[in-house]
Parts: structure tokens; sequence; C-alpha cells
């Protein structure tokens, strides 16, 4: 699995300028470092792809042990927090010793929660993330179209969140392209 975290790959595809006319940007650039890759003949990549197959990324994550799944639905890594992406996944017919789930407890125990009050649907909770709430909320209500904001309330990785261009992106694929050009600017 090949995740990313923060920042970082959005500012770098940002500033190369071939990716920018891709429907999804990201996805060609991780596309491009795939195929710039030599891998073993066993191993087959999968870019994701908001077209691709569902699969249940999250419980990949969590099982790899790239962090845990948090009240919000995401999986939150103790230092990223609820900013990583999972861009790649790595098959292979080998075996492969486990890297299990970490053993360190989830960043959400113990936390005075401040993403359940940040939900404008209220579909956060000790019990986890209600997604027929946050979804309903989502198409009635201009209030989450640009980002959630449970997300942005999370007080894990803070240093790592997104900026408001990237969680645009990210909260609204339908209109993807532009909060790409990197004005933000919703009218266009």
């Amino acid at each position: 699995m090949v995740v990313t975290g923060g920042r970082r790959l959005w500012n770098r595809v940002q500033a190369d300028t071939a990716f920018h006319m891709n429907a999804n940007p990201l996805e060609a650039w991780c596309t491009s470092c795939l195929d710039a890759m030599v891998l073993p003949e066993d191993v087959m990549p999968l870019v994701i792809t908001d077209d691709g197959p569902a699969l249940p990324l999250r419980q990949l994550a969590v099982r790899a042990g790239l962090g845990h799944l948090s009240r919000l639905g995401l999986v939150v890594h103790p230092e990223l927090g609820p900013w990583i992406g999972i861009r790649i996944l790595l098959f292979s017919q080998a075996t492969h010793p486990p890297t299990g789930p970490l053993a360190s407890p989830s960043p959400c125990e113990g936390c005075p929660a401040p993403c359940e009050p940040a939900c404008p649907a209220a579909a956060i909770s000790e019990a986890g993330w209600h997604a027929t709430r946050c979804i309903a909320q989502r198409q009635t209500s201009a209030t989450c179209t640009t980002a959630c904001h449970a997300r942005t309330a999370c007080v894990i990785g803070q240093g790592n969140r997104y900026s408001a261009q990237q969680h645009a992106y990210h909260h609204d694929p339908i209109n993807r392209r532009r909060w790409w050009s990197g004005s933000g600017d919703q009218s266009s």
C-alpha cells in the first residue's frame, strides 16, 4: 500500500504543470510514478481512482499498520492525523510477514473529540461515523460542500492539514476541476 500524508503530494503535483490538464491530476501523477518503478514480476499495482473497484481501503490500511479507524470513519495516523490518502495498492502472490495493526492505542482514545460538535449533521459520535446523516447533510446543505468540518477540527496532525483548496478538491469530486485551478473560485 502506498499512501501520502499531508500536503506534500498536492504541492508536488501543483508544481508539475504536465498533469494540470488531466481530469484527475493526482491519479495521473501516481500512475506516472508507478510507470517509472521496477516492480517484481509477481506484483500487480492498482492506482486508486474515483471510478475504480470498491475496496475496503480503510480496513486494509488499519491491517497494514498505517493508523487506526477514527470516529470520523477515516484512518487516523498518530502523527499525520486524518490527513493521509491511500494512492496505490500493490498485490503480490508472495507471502510477506504481516505488519499488523498498530500496537499503540488510537489517538481518538482519551481525545476531547472536537470533531463531534464540529459536524453540522451530528454524524460523528463515540460510536463512529454515521454515513447516512453525513450524506443527507451534503445533499441538502451547502455547509459541507468544500470541507468536512469534523475532519478539520481533529486535533491530531494539525500541521499536516490539507489546504482549503486541497480539502475542497478531495471533498467535492464532481466539481474537482474548479478546485484544481488554484483559484478555489467556486463560480468557475
